[in-house]
């Protein structure tokens, strides 16, 4: 089922064969987000047959993390009401977008979700990946902590996997806001 209010924001340099990877771990969705946004510097980010992908647009806004993520939120299309972003290389349960919409449409306190991370490093394939992230199952969203005394909540939903950091440590991969 596709939902025309939601939409994933991908922000990527240098990896396009890992972001048709994490593209088509999204296009499994359960629920289909409306709008996928690739927010790449340089043509030579995105595959062909990438770019072919119904659904999926490209935006080039040059190099930096913060310039992609904001050059992909002004394209959003109006409509948009929940924003995903993932990383260019996590293998996300078939339900992860199901569960954070849930979330957002369950407690109108939550104003960001995040993902929890169930492996992590450059040693799992994308087929390793997939066995970890179907074998956590989907598991049910719960409240992690507050952002303040008078402010909203954070949430966070356990069911993806990152399958090729190149950063260790990193701790969010993939993350949702209400607009």
């Amino acid at each position: 089922m596709q939902d025309d209010t939601v939409a994933v924001i991908i922000p990527s340099v240098n990896r396009p064969r890992t972001l048709r990877e994490t593209l088509l771990s999204l296009l499994r969705q359960r629920r289909l987000p409306g709008q996928i946004i690739l927010s790449v510097p340089d043509e030579d980010d995105v595959l062909p047959e990438t770019r072919a992908l119904s659904g999926v647009s490209v935006i080039h806004c040059g190099l930096g993390l913060t310039r992609q993520r904001n050059g992909a939120v002004d394209a959003l299309a109006p409509a948009i009401k929940l924003v995903a972003f993932i990383d260019d290389d996590v293998e996300l349960h078939e339900a992860y977008l199901e569960h954070v919409a849930r979330v957002f449409q369950e407690q109108p306190e939550v104003v960001l979700v995040d993902g929890r991370v169930l492996a992590d490093g450059r040693d799992i394939s994308r087929a390793r990946a997939r066995e970890i992230v179907a074998a956590a199952g989907a598991a049910e969203s719960r409240r992690v902590r507050a952002i303040g005394p008078d402010l909203s909540s954070v949430a966070k939903v356990p069911c993806w996997s990152t399958c090729d950091r190149r950063a260790a440590g990193y701790q969010r991969a993939a993350w949702a806001f209400r607009r």
